[in-house]
């Protein structure tokens, strides 16, 4: 190569190349959404592990929005809101952590609850949702069965936890069945009525919260545009996330530090639910003066429509009301009924962070098989730049010597970007014209710098479980968009490990461990791994 490649981006680019359309995944604001004590269980229930933060802290929040009940409210106009949310954990199969990331709310539910008869949750529910008749079910309003009535329930806070929420798409699709409609009225504080009057189970004010979990690709196979548009989804606060490291033996979580998370929310759950099930809504909350002008200086950004499209601007219309709840939660668990302005960057922060989720999700990841071979090339192309990166230009002019053109490299970069094999930048030009994109390689992550790294957002490469056998060849979901792999797992497709090998040994090689491969041969790794 005559020239390096950033002497050639010093030039003007107009050319139709120049930039991408690519769509990177979303990056969570964790300084600011890890806040108060459910950051304080985000970070324990990740240190270590997998999982990443940001899921542990979504499924907390849906679930503390159903134990603190109905008892506390805050107006907006003539509307009464609670603080109920509907969370959907998303991330690609293997690598979401979509279980662990109850793990620790689950043990702290449990340390509360234990044997006693005395404790202040409501019920929670796990899985199986198919109808309206099924959901109020768990909080009836009573019914008759046979000649003997069944009397009401009256505690009427529910936890739903939906491990398969595509189930719940799939039953909502069922000719006659009114699912999630009735999961819109709950949102909104309303009943859940039968359809037919005079037969059916009725549910008068329930309060309940909803945790979910999908993949991408199960989200786009059963999601409908009638869904979106209807309101379903912008009641949902959809958040990615996927594991930040490999970790094979995560240690548990120190026992003191979960009875002690679980006296402190305990604390918080029986002051929030106050004298509930005999009172609902006699504790009101307001803003306080500075709070009220944050969020009239946010409010016009919170109701824009979302510039990726209807579709998205329609799932993310309730952006407004999904950050007061959450804004509520958080005042309501320091046992106040004043939101601050820190409560309000935190719920904008989560809010932004939903609508950031659904743009990158129902935006499309695409569907179509990864092109493995150039993705390799342009990786090993990469890993011998200066700097291990290199601009749209040289990578169509140099590393595919022209034979690409701009669309189909989008759809080779796409995945890596995805996957966090590749980094990538933006940067204004010098002299006007269009902006250059840069991709550089992502060192992996490890277990060690897990910790640090997940709190900035930080998505890392890692070897997929699904492709850790490489005598079988990867083979694409049909559930997910993309094969889940990296910058190591691909460009060491198809070398078999031997600990007799005549190849060249790399000390540091992930796929031989430095016994000799044929990717030893072909590329050098140094810089790669740390």
């Amino acid at each position: 190569m005559s020239r390096a490649w950033d002497e050639e981006a010093a030039e003007t680019y107009q050319a139709e190349d120049a930039t991408d359309q690519i769509t990177p995944p979303p990056v969570p604001d964790t300084d600011v959404m890890l806040s108060g004590i459910i950051g304080e269980i985000a970070r324990a229930g990740s240190d270590g592990k997998e999982v990443h933060p940001v899921a542990v802290a979504a499924a907390c929040l849906s679930w503390l929005s159903a134990e603190i009940g109905p008892d506390i409210y805050l107006p907006i106009g003539d509307t009464r809101h609670h603080v109920n949310l509907f969370t959907l954990h998303i991330g690609r199969s293997a690598r979401g952590g979509k279980g662990e990331s109850l793990g620790l709310v689950r043990r702290i539910r449990n340390t509360i609850t234990g044997d006693r008869e005395d404790h202040p949750c409501g019920q929670i529910h796990n899985g199986g949702l198919s109808s309206r008749e099924g959901l109020a079910g768990a909080v009836h309003d009573g019914y008759r069965q046979g000649k003997e009535e069944v009397p009401a329930v009256a505690d009427k806070r529910l936890w739903i936890v939906e491990a398969e929420f595509s189930n719940v798409l799939a039953q909502g699709k069922r000719e006659g069945n009114t699912l999630l409609p009735a999961l819109r009225d709950v949102w909104d504080g309303g009943n859940i009525q039968p359809l037919t009057k005079g037969r059916g189970m009725w549910s008068t004010h329930p309060h309940i919260a909803l945790h979910g979990n999908v993949t991408p690709g199960e989200l786009q196979a059963r999601i409908e545009a009638r869904e979106i548009n209807g309101g379903t989804f912008n009641r949902i606060m959809m958040v990615w996330a996927e594991r930040t490291c490999m970790v094979a033996l995560p240690e548990p979580t120190d026992t003191g530090v979960v009875a002690s998370l679980a006296r402190r929310i305990e604390d918080a759950i029986r002051w929030a639910k106050g004298t509930y099930p005999t009172t609902r809504d006699s504790r009101k909350a307001s803003l306080t003066p500075s709070a009220a002008q944050s969020w009239l200086s946010l409010y016009p950004e919170v109701k824009r429509p979302h510039p990726a499209g209807d579709l998205v601007a329609a799932a993310t219309e309730r952006r407004a009301p999904i950050c007061l709840r959450i804004a509520l939660i958080h005042a309501i668990l320091e046992k106040s009924l004043m939101i601050t302005p820190d409560h309000i960057r935190v719920g904008y922060a989560w809010a932004q962070y939903g609508a950031a989720t659904a743009a990158y999700v129902l935006a499309g990841m695409g569907g179509q098989a990864r092109d493995t071979d150039r993705e390799r090339k342009v990786l090993a192309f990469l890993d011998k730049q200066p700097g291990k990166e290199a601009d749209r230009r040289a990578l169509i002019n140099v590393c595919f010597k022209k034979h690409i053109d701009a669309k189909d490299l989008d759809r080779v970069l796409t995945p890596l970007v995805d996957d966090g094999a590749l980094h990538r930048r933006e940067e204004e030009p010098k002299a006007g014209g269009r902006k250059r994109v840069i991709y550089s390689l992502q060192r992996a992550d490890n277990a060690d710098n897990a910790d640090n790294q997940q709190r900035r957002g930080f998505c890392h490469a890692d070897i997929d479980a699904d492709n850790a056998d490489n005598e079988n060849p990867p083979v694409q979901s049909p559930q997910s968009p993309h094969v889940v792999r990296n910058a190591e797992s691909l460009m060491n497709a198809h070398c078999p490990q031997s600990p007799q090998s005549p190849h060249t040994s790399i000390e540091n090689c992930p796929q031989c461990d430095g016994a000799g491969c044929h990717l030893c041969d072909d590329i050098d790794l140094e810089g790669i791994r740390p």
